[in-house]
């Protein structure tokens, strides 16, 4: 190989690596960041997100800025429709009109599979090849399946809100709700494309988002989602337990949340926190459960055995992925969880 070939390749070799050390040093100082911001989003107020008026749609609407991914999206698209309302489809016609999606090969070296950004409407999905000079195209082994890496960053478009500067997906808004909104779209993916149930990435929080739709309903839920709505969120837990405890959850979630990514470093301290956040999680839940379950037995729409079924396996769920904790934090012990929420089932039995 002539040497001034072998310049090129090792300076263009040279540049990526650079820009890879540069990308992770920057998108850890970044998740460090968010995960102490964690530690005062009690003084997060969070707010309703603005009205938007129905939009008319049709296959015009499908920007030539999708690309390749424009067959995956109109999909997407089709699935929505037979699935959702005119009105909980209002920002996913709004969205789509000026979305684009490109590619981006750091994100595939820094196991990142997509990104949807609310500031600039755009997805970036990662890809598997880095186009070199003469041709060359380096090519990385993946076990990424693109469309349903698209179709979760396709339902953070298909739920965002603006309001200026600000921006409403789904129910993260901010700082505060990216674990419940992370988990609720994974559930959404596993649900409106069955093909894709047992890849997503966000089991624990997909689980726990599902326990969170037991709890206040399906269709609630769903067209809280679609409308960005995280104080309706709220409000519907606040019927289960009070405004604090909802507040505790969220924000409990999302530290969990952070520390699963891997982004970052974590200190002992770290550990703990991720202990006693996931703790607080079950017991929250458990309890709002509970609760609605008390309410229903009162009412005499349950019995004392369907109450039994359904708390017993509440609770089996609640613990589902603790395997993921054990396994992330090499050493937990998990009884010590379970048999917290186990004691404080005695009494439904």
């Amino acid at each position: 190989m002539p040497n001034e070939i072998i310049a090129i390749l090792a300076a263009t070799t040279s540049a990526v690596l650079g820009n890879i050390s540069a990308f992770i040093l920057t998108h850890k100082i970044k998740n460090k960041i968010q995960f102490h911001r964690l530690n005062v989003l009690e003084n997060c107020e969070i707010i309703a997100p603005p009205k938007l008026s129905s939009q008319n749609f049709s296959l015009v609407d499908y920007p030539e800025s999708l690309g390749e991914y424009r067959q995956e999206v109109m999909h997407f698209v089709e699935t929505l429709q037979k699935n959702l309302t005119e009105d909980q489809l209002t920002r996913t016609y709004n969205n789509i009109k000026n979305l684009r999606i490109d590619e981006n090969a750091l994100l595939h070296l820094y196991r990142i599979c997509g990104l949807y950004r609310a500031s600039n409407n755009t997805i970036t999905m990662s890809t598997q090849k880095v186009n070199l000079p003469f041709g060359i195209k380096l090519y990385f082994f993946s076990d990424i399946d693109k469309s349903l890496m698209s179709y979760h960053e396709l339902f953070h478009m298909a739920s965002t809100t603006y309001k200026g500067d600000e921006y409403f997906m789904g129910f993260s808004q901010r700082n505060i709700g990216d674990g419940i909104n992370e988990g609720y779209t994974d559930l959404l993916v596993a649900r409106y494309f069955s093909n894709y149930s047992k890849n997503i990435g966000y089991k624990l929080e997909a689980n726990f988002a599902s326990l969170t739709e037991q709890i206040i309903g399906q269709e609630k839920m769903t067209d809280a989602y679609f409308k960005s709505d995280l104080l309706t969120l709220i409000t519907e837990l606040e019927n289960y337990t009070d405004r604090e405890k909802a507040r505790q959850y969220l924000s409990d979630l999302d530290i969990v949340t952070a520390f699963r990514r891997k982004q970052f470093l974590l200190t002992d301290s770290d550990k703990s926190k991720l202990l006693e956040s996931y703790n607080k999680i079950k017991v929250i839940l458990y309890e709002a459960y509970s609760k609605k379950l008390d309410k229903e037995l009162s009412n005499n729409n349950l019995t004392a055995a369907e109450y039994s079924k359904c708390m017993n396996s509440f609770i089996e769920s609640l613990s589902k992925y603790d395997y993921l904790i054990v396994k992330d934090m090499k050493k937990l012990n998990t009884s010590q969880n379970s048999v917290a929420v186990t004691q404080n089932s005695q009494k439904h039995r």
